[in-house]
This record gives structure tokens, sequence and C-alpha cells, in this order.
């Protein structure tokens, strides 16, 4: 969390001492905030939110942080499943857009997404194993990169086409297009070609 997440926490551990029966200081709320301080602030709320209905009791903070932990195990898992899907569906030559932009730092950990796509079948449960790592690591970072280039967009902007590269393909976005930006055919040509000569092949008619 943030120094700027102060009152949004402050507010939700109110809520959750008032349900609770429980009386709670201002000094008692700094200390919550400073041990809970390497969570994000919605990781902390859901957590905060679970123990309204699992606790009799106002909860410590080693409470709120297993619960967080258990919750933040639980995404990382859907978020493989989410990159994986993403893999089979479009593969490494679209650029990608995660609507969880954690996803995002950890290909980029990961040796970016065409690596990770081109991955062996037999080496994807280590890869599913460091992703969840890396997840759990990097969730609490206020930044992210915007999205994942593909092999096609790292080809044109390489080679001076960038006024032809297309926007990325949005994955978990509710009520969005697919596709931010829509490339012709003779770009998508185009930029085989270049790969095929990058790697000394002629391409086939």
């Amino acid at each position: 969390m943030k120094k700027s997440d102060s009152a949004q926490f402050s507010k939700a551990l109110l809520g959750l001492a008032e349900v609770l029966g429980a009386e709670i200081s201002k000094t008692k709320i700094s200390l919550y905030f400073e041990a809970l301080s390497e969570y994000p602030i919605d990781a902390v709320e859901s957590a905060i939110a679970a123990s309204v209905k699992a606790n009799k009791f106002f909860p410590k903070p080693v409470e709120l942080i297993e619960l967080i932990s258990g919750k933040a195990q639980d995404k990382s898992l859907l978020a493989w499943m989410q990159v994986t899907k993403a893999i089979d569906d479009f593969g490494a030559y679209k650029s990608v857009r995660f609507s969880d932009a954690v996803i995002h730092s950890c290909i980029e950990q990961m040796g970016g997404w065409s690596d990770l796509c081109n991955t062996a079948e037999e080496e994807m449960t280590w890869k599913q194993k460091e992703f969840e790592r890396l997840y759990l690591a990097l969730m609490s970072r206020p930044e992210h990169p915007a999205y994942l280039a593909g092999i096609f967009e790292i080809s044109n902007r390489a080679n001076g086409y960038a006024a032809h590269v297309k926007g990325p393909i949005l994955i978990g976005f509710e009520g969005k297009k697919q596709i931010e930006g829509a490339a012709t055919e003779r770009d998508e040509e185009a930029s085989v070609k270049s790969l095929l000569e990058q790697v000394g092949m002629k391409d086939i008619e």
C-alpha cells in the first residue's frame, strides 16, 4: 500500500471494527497499516471483507496476512490459467494486454511473451511455478508494463514499420473489443517476410 491508500485502509478497518464490536485507535490503525503495507490495497480490502464472515473477534495482522496470502495464491493460479489460454489462442506473434497487469511484469521477468509461448510443453510445469512465485513477489508493485509485445510488433518496430503496428489483443477486459487495432493482411505478410529474411530463409511461394 502507498500513503495515499491510508484513508481507504482506515475506512475499511474501522468498518471491520464496528461489525465485530471492537475498539480501535489511530495508533492501532497506523500499526496495522505498517504491518500490511507490502500488500496492495485491493488485496488488503479483500482480506478485511473476508474477516467480516470468518472472524468472531477482531483479527490480528498475521490473520489478515494469512487471508491475503491464500487469496494471492488463488489469484496467481487464475492468472496462469489465463496466460496458458492466451498462448493457445494467440501465440507468440500477437501482442497481448491482460486486464491483470501483474501478468505483464511476471512474463517480462521470465524472458518475454514470445519466449514463454515457445516454451516446450514438458517445461511448462516449471514455468508455472516460476510465474506463481513472481506473481506473489510483484503484485505489490504500483506500476507494470502496459502490455506484452509479440513477434509481429517487435519485427515491425525493428524494421521501421512502427506505423503499421496494431494494438494488442485485450484479454480479460469485459465489454471491450478484443483487439485495439487492426493490421491488414499485407502488414502481416510483410512482417512474416522480414522475419524469414532475418533467419536466412526465403518466403515460400
